[in-house]
This record gives C-alpha cells, sequence and structure tokens, in this order.
C-alpha cells in the first residue's frame, strides 16, 4: 500500500505538469486563456507589382525575419520595407508588435544610363570632300532617348574658318580656309548621358598648296643654328604661325584671314585687309608665336607677299622690337603692282638683349593725311626663316661723342674717323669690330679686305647702316648757315648694288632728300656739295631698298660762298630744264603713247592735233584716290629756297576734284581743278627743300585720267 500511494502522487504530479506544457505549446496562457497573434502584410507600394511574400502572424514580442522581395519594378530597384515607422532591409530581424502591421516596399528610381540615339536620313557619308568656298550639304539627323524621347540635336563645328548652319534638307558647311574638319553631331539627355559623332569634311584649295620637305613645318627648327622653318599655311588657323598671329576682326584695324580662294597665292594664305584702316593707323601686326625663338644672330626672314588691290603708302617694313620700344630698326621692301606675287627678302644680323621681350613686327607707313587706304588688301605665304648663331661684332661706345662747332670745318675741315677720341654718336646705324666682321658674319674675309686705311676706314671700327633713314649727330646744326658753301665726304662700301640719297631734316618736319650716290659691291667716296640753310639741322642718308652700307671716315668742311648770284648748284636766274614724255614716267604708274593713235572722244580727233602733243605723251588713269605718279627725279636742279615757274602740257580726259603737284610727298600745289580738254598750266612755286622726285598727285579723294606731253620749270628767284 504504501509504494502505491507514492506512485499516485508522482503520477498525478506528472499529469500536471503534461498539461500545462500542452496548453504553453498551444499558445494559451497559463490558466487557461489563448495567446493573441497579429497579422504581418507585405505590399508593393506605387512602384512595386506582382506577387507578394507570404505574409504570416505573430504575437507580441515575438520576432522573425523580413522577407526577401518578391514585387518587380521596370523603372525601380528595391531598397527595403517600411512599417510606417521607419525602414527596415530584407533579412532584418523584427520584434512583433501588439497589432497588425504592413510593410510597404520602398523603391528608388533607376538610373538612367543610356545615352541618346543618332539617327541619320538617308544617305549620310562618313566624310565629305569640296572645294574651298564651295558649301556642301551634309545629312540632317534626330536623336532619339529611350527615357526623354526626342531631345535636341545640335551640328556644330569649332574650327576657325568653318562654319555649318541649319538648312532644310540638312546642315550647310562652308569654309574658305582648306583643311581637315570633323563636324560634330551632339545629343545629351536629362540625366547627362551624351552622345557625339563626327562627319569629316576635306577642303580642298583653289590653287595648290606648297609643298614642304618633312619636317620644314616644324617651328621648333628655329631653336636650331641654320635649321629653316618654312610656313605655308597648310594647316589653316592651326599653322604654328596662324596660333600666335591676332585675326580679331576689329574696324579701324588691320584685319586677318586665313583662305585658301582665287586671292591666295598657293593653297592657304594669309590674307591682310586694310580697308577699315586710316591714314594713320597703326598697321603694326607681328606673329607672336617666333616671340620665343627671338634671339641674337644673322636672321633670314622671305616671304612671298601678293598685293590684292588698293596701293599700298610704302614698302612693307620688317624689323625687330621689343616691349616698350616703337621705333624698331626698321628695313623698308617695295611690293609689287596689284595682282603680283613678289618675294621679299629681309637679312639681318640682331644683337638682342635676352631680358626684354622680342616681337618680328611687319607694319606700313604713311605721314600723309591726304592717303587713303581703300581697297588695299595683301596675301602673305611660304614664309621661310632662318637664325644662324654669330660672334658679336657690335661695339657699345662709353666715351663721349665728339662736339664739333662751326669753326672746326673751316679751311681744311674735320675728320671724323671713328676712334674712341674721334667718333660721332649714330641715329639708327651701330659700330662694328672690324675685326669680327667674317666671324659675325657681315662680310666675307674677301669683301672685309676691302676697308682698308687707303679706302678711308682708318679706325678699328666701322659704321654699319641698314636702316632707311640714318643721322650723324655730331654733323647737327652745323651746317645751318646760308653764307657757306659745306662740303661732307663718305667713306663707303657696300657688298650690294645700292643706292643711297643725301638727306637734311629740320629740326621738326619731314627730311629732304637731294643727290643719289651708288655703290655695288666696291668702296667709294661719296662727296656732297650744299649751301647751308636755316632748316637745314640734320644730315644724314636715305635709302629704298634693303642694302648693307658700310662707312669709314667722314670729313665735313665749309667754304664762304663766292657766287651769290647763282643756286647753290650753280645755276643763275632764267635756267630752264624741259621734261619731255620719254622722262615723265619714273615711277611707271603711266603709259608711253603716240599721240597721233590717240583718238578723242571729246570734240573729235587725236591727241596730235593740240599744241605740244606732236610726238609722245604719257598716259595716266590710277583709277584710284591718293595715288602719287612719279615723274622725274630733281637731280639737283630744284633747289631749297628758289622760284621757279612750272609748265605743264595736259589733255584731261576726266577730272573729279584736284590734280596737285607732289614734291617729296611734302607740297601739294594744285595744277587744275574740275576741267577737262586740253589745259596749259602755268603755277609759280618756292622750294622749301632740295626735291628728290617730282610727281603727279590725286589728293582726298579726287581721281581721274589725263595725258601729259611735257614738263618744263624755270628758274626765277634764287634763296
Amino acid at each position: 500500500m504504501k509504494h502505491k500511494t507514492v506512485w499516485s502522487v508522482v503520477s498525478t504530479a506528472l499529469a500536471c505538469t503534461m498539461v500545462v506544457s500542452a496548453l504553453t505549446a498551444c499558445g494559451g496562457k497559463p490558466g487557461g486563456d489563448e495567446e493573441t497573434k497579429y497579422t504581418v502584410t507585405y505590399v508593393g507600394g506605387d512602384m512595386g507589382g506582382g506577387t507578394a511574400p507570404t505574409s504570416g502572424e505573430y504575437a507580441e514580442g515575438e520576432t522573425f525575419t523580413l522577407a526577401q522581395n518578391t514585387f518587380t519594378s521596370d523603372t525601380h530597384t528595391f531598397t527595403g520595407w517600411n512599417d510606417g515607422a521607419a525602414d527596415y532591409a530584407a533579412g532584418a530581424t523584427y520584434t512583433m508588435p501588439a497589432k497588425n502591421v504592413t510593410f510597404t516596399a520602398q523603391w528608388e528610381e533607376n538610373a538612367d544610363t543610356e545615352a541618346p540615339v543618332i539617327t541619320y536620313a538617308a544617305g549620310k557619308q562618313d566624310s565629305y570632300t569640296t572645294t574651298a568656298g564651295t558649301p556642301v550639304t551634309l545629312p540632317s539627323a534626330t536623336a532619339t532617348d529611350a527615357v526623354d524621347g526626342e531631345v535636341e540635336l545640335e551640328v556644330t563645328v569649332t574650327s576657325k574658318g568653318a562654319t555649318v548652319t541649319k538648312a532644310a534638307d540638312g546642315y550647310t558647311f562652308a569654309s574658305d580656309t582648306a583643311g581637315e574638319y570633323d563636324v560634330s553631331y551632339y545629343a545629351v539627355d536629362s540625366s547627362d548621358n551624351e552622345v557625339e559623332e563626327f562627319i569629316s569634311v576635306t577642303v580642298d584649295p583653289v590653287k595648290a598648296e606648297t609643298e614642304l620637305e618633312q619636317g620644314q613645318n616644324n617651328l621648333s627648327n628655329l631653336a636650331q643654328s641654320e635649321v629653316t622653318f618654312v610656313e605655308n599655311f597648310g594647316k589653316g588657323y592651326e599653322s604654328p604661325l596662324a596660333k600666335g598671329f591676332d585675326f580679331s576682326q576689329a574696324t579701324g584695324k588691320p584685319n586677318a584671314s586665313i583662305v585658301a580662294n582665287e586671292n591666295s597665292i598657293a593653297g592657304n594664305s594669309l590674307i591682310i585687309d586694310y580697308t577699315t584702316c586710316a591714314w594713320n593707323t597703326n598697321t603694326q601686326f607681328w606673329f607672336g608665336s617666333l616671340d620665343n625663338y627671338l634671339r641674337s644672330g644673322k636672321w633670314t626672314i622671305s616671304m612671298d607677299v601678293k598685293v590684292l588691290g588698293g596701293t599700298a603708302p610704302s614698302g612693307l617694313y620688317f624689323s625687330f622690337i621689343y616691349d616698350g620700344d616703337e621705333s624698331g630698326d626698321n628695313q623698308e621692301i617695295a611690293l609689287g603692282k596689284v595682282g603680283e606675287t613678289k618675294t621679299l627678302n629681309f637679312e639681318g644680323i640682331k644683337n638682342l638683349d635676352d631680358t626684354k621681350t622680342w616681337h618680328f613686327r611687319v607694319f606700313f607707313y604713311t605721314g600723309s593725311s591726304t592717303y587713303k587706304y581703300d581697297d588695299f588688301r595683301i596675301a602673305i605665304d611660304n614664309i621661310r626663316i632662318t637664325v644662324k648663331e654669330v660672334v658679336d661684332a657690335v661695339v657699345e661706345r662709353t666715351g663721349t661723342p665728339k662736339e664739333l662747332v662751326a669753326t672746326d670745318l673751316d679751311g681744311n675741315g674735320y675728320t671724323l674717323t671713328g676712334a674712341d677720341d674721334n667718333y660721332t654718336a649714330l641715329t639708327n646705324m651701330k659700330y662694328l669690330d672690324k675685326s669680327k666682321l667674317v666671324a659675325g658674319d657681315y662680310l666675307t674675309a674677301e669683301q672685309a679686305a676691302n676697308l682698308t686705311t687707303e679706302n678711308g676706314f682708318t679706325s678699328d671700327y666701322v659704321i654699319l647702316a641698314n636702316t632707311q633713314l640714318i643721322y650723324f649727330d655730331s654733323l647737327n646744326g652745323l651746317c645751318s648757315d646760308k653764307d657757306y658753301e659745306y662740303t661732307v665726304t663718305f667713306k663707303v662700301y657696300s657688298p650690294n648694288n645700292c643706292s643711297w640719297v643725301f638727306t637734311t631734316q629740320p629740326a621738326s618736319g619731314n627730311p629732304a632728300h637731294s643727290s643719289a650716290h651708288s655703290v655695288n659691291n666696291n668702296t667709294a667716296t661719296w662727296t656732297v656739295k650744299f649751301v647751308g640753310a636755316e632748316n637745314i639741322y640734320k644730315v644724314g642718308w636715305y635709302y629704298g631698298q634693303n642694302c648693307q652700307l658700310f662707312i669709314g671716315d667722314i670729313s665735313v668742311s665749309r667754304a664762304l660762298r663766292e657766287e651769290t648770284n647763282k643756286t647753290p648748284n650753280g645755276y643763275e636766274v632764267g635756267k630752264t630744264w624741259t621734261k619731255n614724255a620719254n622722262e615723265i614716267n619714273l615711277g611707271n604708274k603711266g603709259t608711253s603713247v603716240v599721240c597721233s593713235e590717240v583718238s578723242l572722244s571729246e570734240g573729235g580727233g587725236t591727241l596730235a592735233d593740240h599744241a605740244g602733243f606732236e610726238n609722245k605723251a604719257v598716259h595716266f588713269n590710277p583709277q584710284a584716290t591718293n595715288v602719287t605718279m612719279e615723274c622725274f627725279n630733281g637731280n639737283n636742279t630744284l633747289e631749297n629756297g628758289c622760284t621757279y615757274k612750272i609748265t605743264v602740257n595736259l589733255y584731261i580726259v576726266s577730272l573729279t576734284g584736284r590734280l596737285t603737284f607732289n614734291f617729296d610727298n611734302a607740297v601739294f600745289p594744285d595744277i587744275v581743278t574740275n576741267k577737262t580738254g586740253y589745259q596749259k598750266v602755268e603755277i609759280t612755286w618756292k622750294a622749301n627743300r632740295n626735291v628728290d622726285f617730282f610727281s603727279f598727285f590725286f589728293p582726298d579723294g579726287s581721281t581721274g585720267e589725263f595725258y601729259c606731253s611735257s614738263i618744263t620749270y624755270e628758274l626765277t628767284a634764287l634763296a
């Protein structure tokens, strides 16, 4: 009995325990109440579609793992779930609250990474070829994006000298500059996805381009001695010299472009247009790309230059200048006629201070307010540049130049030898060490052998003159007394064939040129005699071409005038000079004609029917204003201070405005105004200088056509 009682108690306890455990496992509560469960639901939100994850039920406090997403979207990416209060990642552990929970899928818009697609019209080619000045039509196209639909298409060409414009049937490409061009077709969508495709266009020149040897177009050639660089502008605005050039199209300055049309010399040429310039415009320009290569040495520069229209005010000036210097060491080189291509050559040894920034400058100059550029344009091509390293032969004088007074010129006068205590200061010239002329490449050994004491080169130094206008400062103010006749003698040598004109200049105003002197690869003695005048302050030389002149001893003396009833050059009052048709076309601006063969529309007959036109005449018809028509040189017959009666025999076909005389670009007395037909005109003129050249001139917009058979001038009064 005892054992039975114990087992009954144990059995009863185990039974109770099993009941409680069973109740707990079934979700109920101790005591008999069932535990509450809450529902979990998943929804896709605005962007999600398809099948939702399986829902569930959980009691308060129970934890579970959030489902993986099964919703789908074509435009968005699932980023997690949100229970209305916070965001949760799929797979996160979540503790069930005492309520039902709905998890809403969270989405992020997909990034647009697909670029638009360009579709061309039928007939599209990858490349096109045309000729400079001839437009070509490129295909039309559209750009479509998967997200944005049709987007804007931009068609452009960024290379200077070419344009692309919209046309009805596509895009019109045009260029006056030969070269290779890439035309861009470009589109971008709202997500900044870009597409750019190119169509290449080859523009051929109207005239064949100059062919260069391998490497000649490399600007770095100039970093080496005696290696030539050639610029033919074959790469258009990307050519080496074009890259450093100012192509602004501003009014009132010379404008530039590079073209390969009928105006070019060969292929692409640089065009300089002066039509918007005034007479006093600063016309200088330089090639900035050269700046880093300018250094001391012997520079040889040539360029082909073609005059396209109008009349140049002068030749083209070449010079090296540095920042802050406006004078330069200018050398003028004459141009050809309109339509003519001429190779201009510049050669000079330059000693450039390497602490300064240097430029190679090119410009035109006119000091006449009546000059007009009108249609003046030039083309430049085939620029050839070489620099050679040479010994520096320039001598910097550190002493005091000789100061002369008038009495130093009496008797045998005074000779400036160039020695250290006997030299003159110079304007636009330099002193060279004679012993370094060969090593400095100024002269060959054979040429330098001419600079001997016997030939008047008595110093260790020699003067080099190679600019247009030069003066000897020690002679300033010494030749102004009209009671004296002055004699100035120069010992010279030139390896070239060149001609210089003796020049005097007042303290202010323009120089006056008189007698011409020549030398040709030889030594010479140039002697000039003239009567003093108050308006003579400076004494020097002028030339109109590029040449080197070496000057040794300079002697100057004076003597009282014995004959005051004659001009300085020995002419008495009444002396008359007549220039016929064979002598009045010095500048070749006119055409010689036989008068009997020239029919006249006004009044009929021929030119030979008028007095003085029995034989020949010169026909002048420049078809432009501000044109100087050189007739003859004065050759010491038109003298400073003297008075002349000038008679000119004319037949005027047409004249709008004035026909005048031009004396060295300084004096412009009227001959006739607004008249036609036969004219025998007499004027009286007092010379204010020794006249170098005597010309006809159309000033201030005047134009006309006329014939001249003779010009006569008579000395009527002495100075």
